[in-house]
């Protein structure tokens, strides 16, 4: 009681050094399954600190629940269980169906677990807002990044790497309005889907999504999308180099725009080295705008285009 801006309550290790504070516990059941909860808190920061999950079967470092605000987590070493199983059991920083708000998680180093960020609000007509996941380092085991019912978020500057055959790097569903994903670094080794942008919805004026910036690599034998924008609105793709080296010629996508509308396309790289396609559109008026791009793939066909192999420009 009594936190605020000015009096907020901070966990840190003195000497700034991650090594000297260590919180670890080892969770038996789902009902306690974290290191730290955070319930109905407000103003919190946990910074410069080792925080290890070491259970087996559970093994989440922090649950944000009863709709927290003004949370700081920043420059931790955070891991979990070596897996590279999608189960929530394994998820290193998790929020379900909570409105929470002023969320920063900046700086951290995730490794192993599952995903190392899940959050979800509480619906698409109640969107968690002040979202920021800001320049992490992710070493897990199935995903980087999950985000949704999230409004203007940002998922900028982290770099990701996750372990899995046929991970996830990052993915955001219903998070409209200004909608940030900028300057991530994404590796993909084995298969997977690096960026997956899903029902979000940004607005005309003031609004508009932005993917620009980020650098893709997926590689492996089967389904490799690189930036995969499905039934999302007024987003604007710039910048972005995406490689693809998956064999897999019919699943090799290196952009993958389907449905929605007023998606802008300019100044991207997109490389298909597996033979694939360099861009793959089902739906034509999903695109208002694409110009700038270079596209390369050493197959058959260059791109797809509302039902026809496109062999060239």
């Amino acid at each position: 009681s009594g936190t605020s801006a000015s009096n907020p309550v901070i966990f840190q290790s003195q000497s700034g050094n991650r090594s000297d504070v260590t919180l670890y516990y080892a969770a038996t059941g789902a009902a306690t399954n974290y290191v730290v909860k955070l319930d109905s808190s407000d103003y919190v920061t946990f910074q410069k600190l080792t925080i290890n999950a070491t259970g087996t079967t559970y093994a989440r470092v922090f649950e944000l629940a009863g709709g927290v605000t003004n949370i700081t987590i920043a420059n931790n070493a955070i891991s979990g269980y070596s897996t590279t199983s999608s189960s929530a059991n394994y998820y290193l920083i998790y929020s379900d169906n909570f409105n929470n708000s002023n969320i920063q998680i900046s700086g951290n180093n995730f490794v192993n677990g599952g995903w190392g960020i899940v959050l979800y609000g509480v619906s698409n007509a109640v969107q968690t807002a002040g979202t920021r996941i800001l320049n992490d380092t992710f070493s897990t085991g199935y995903g980087g990044v999950y985000l949704q019912y999230q409004k203007s978020a940002y998922v900028n500057g982290n770099i990701i790497t996750p372990s899995a055959n046929s991970g996830y790097g990052i993915n955001v569903q219903d998070c409209d309005d200004s909608l940030q994903v900028q300057k991530n670094r994404i590796n993909l080794p084995t298969n997977g889907y690096g960026i997956v942008v899903q029902n979000c919805d940004g607005t005309q004026f003031g609004g508009q999504g932005l993917i620009a910036n980020n650098f893709v690599y997926v590689g492996g034998n089967s389904t490799a999308y690189g930036i995969y924008l499905e039934s999302s609105t007024w987003q604007n793709v710039y910048y972005n180099s995406v490689n693809i080296t998956s064999t897999y010629t019919a699943g090799g996508l290196a952009f993958y725009p389907n449905n929605g509308n007023n998606i802008r396309v300019r100044n991207n790289i997109f490389a298909n080295n597996g033979g694939g396609y360099a861009y793959y559109v089902n739906t034509p008026g999903a695109v208002s705008n694409s110009n700038y791009n270079d596209l390369y793939s050493p197959g058959s066909y260059l791109a797809f285009w509302s039902g026809n192999n496109i062999k060239d420009l």
